[in-house]
């Protein structure tokens, strides 16, 4: 079998899933590999089966790409393409016009995060989702990353729940692992923008510290919301309780999140927060909005909680909760046993390799 796939070549974060699997898949099939991520050359040679091909643009999108892509699967012939992010687009008009058997696009942003972070005109969104209407069915399965991200494929953009097959992300383990000793850390790490709803979560801890005094909140992240976020911690008097740390490399994460009491997930939508994921791994509970994707990655009462989002109140409640009565640390054991069997890259593979495998020999 002949695969291609499009993602970062890289060991961080989900990128890490797409090098792990190519690596894998080499084993018994022949794979090329685009990527975004600079390789250090625009063409490696690792092993028989593995070649890896770095986009000649910053982005996939040049006539460049085009030509170095329609070049290499004229010639590679292969029978799957798996097309990730930016590189989605060009991978499955490319692969269509050369009527790849199966073309398959992986489909990680929700719909409404893009409405409330877009800062174009109404009209040229639109059109942009009408554009991807069209260019979704160019492949012959799309895979969401939650069960919610097929229903919102179907709604907004029509593509048809028999061509979606739920696929979430998987992380490579790491070492560290929580052990509790601070019981009033509340964390937060991700971007500061609309969607990810920290403000909602600055003003569910100004009612918790009422009560808690004790507590602190550090937000790790960086974005479009961080001055207005830091005025409001100023105005609500909370610069003793809440501090913003900014923007942490990839090798601190799960140092930031394995000295957490509890991650916080305000979000308005998100659909598969990569964070949960790290968070668990720690064997970090989580807290999180009940919107999305994130109610199929916490289970209430067993490794997080799940509250009513939007609401201030709701979370200042969940998290008031959660200090006064929740065992952390055998919530603790549930996140870490879920990121086991559910989250560790090992599984990703598995089902990706599975799910391959199916639709080639159908």
């Amino acid at each position: 079998m002949k695969i291609v796939i499009a993602h970062n070549w890289s060991d961080e974060g989900i990128s890490a899933q797409s090098k792990k699997l190519a690596e894998h898949l080499s084993l018994k099939h022949q794979v090329i590999f685009f990527s975004h991520t600079s390789i250090g050359a625009s063409f490696l040679k690792i092993s028989s089966n593995l070649s890896i091909y770095n986009w000649k643009g910053k982005r996939p999108t040049t006539w460049a790409d085009f030509k170095l892509l329609f070049q290499v699967l004229r010639n590679f012939r292969p029978n799957v393409v798996i097309g990730h992010f930016g590189a989605s687009t060009l991978l499955a008009i490319t692969a269509w016009l050369l009527r790849v058997p199966s073309r398959i696009e992986t489909y990680h942003t929700v719909y409404l995060p893009l409405v409330l972070d877009s800062k174009q005109p109404f009209w040229r969104f639109w059109l942009q989702v009408k554009r991807k209407s069209l260019l979704y069915r160019l492949n012959t399965q799309i895979f969401p990353i939650t069960e919610f991200g097929i229903n919102d494929l179907n709604r907004y953009y029509k593509v048809p729940k028999s061509m979606c097959h739920a696929m979430p992300n998987g992380l490579p383990d790491q070492p560290l692992r929580n052990n509790y000793t601070h019981l009033t850390q509340l964390r937060f790490l991700g971007r500061l923008d609309m969607c990810k709803g920290v403000d909602i979560l600055v003003e569910a801890v100004a009612l918790v510290v009422e009560q808690i005094p004790a507590i602190k909140l550090e937000i790790a992240g960086s974005g479009p919301q961080l001055e207005n976020l830091q005025q409001t911690v100023q105005q609500k008097g909370l610069t003793q309780v809440v501090q913003f740390v900014g923007k942490i490399p990839y090798h601190k994460v799960a140092e930031f999140l394995s000295n957490a009491t509890w991650l916080i997930i305000p979000s308005r939508m998100d659909n598969h927060p990569t964070v949960i994921m790290e968070a668990f791994s720690c064997g970090t509970p989580v807290i999180g909005a009940n919107n999305g994707g994130i109610p199929e990655m916490i289970c209430n009462g067993v490794d997080g909680f799940i509250y009513k989002k939007d609401s201030p109140h709701e979370l200042a409640n969940t998290i008031l909760m959660a200090l006064a009565t929740a065992d952390c640390r055998k919530m603790g054991v549930a996140a870490r046993g879920k990121f086991e069997t559910k989250y560790h890259i090992d599984r990703y593979i598995d089902r990706m390799e599975t799910k391959i495998l199916q639709l080639t020999t159908q």
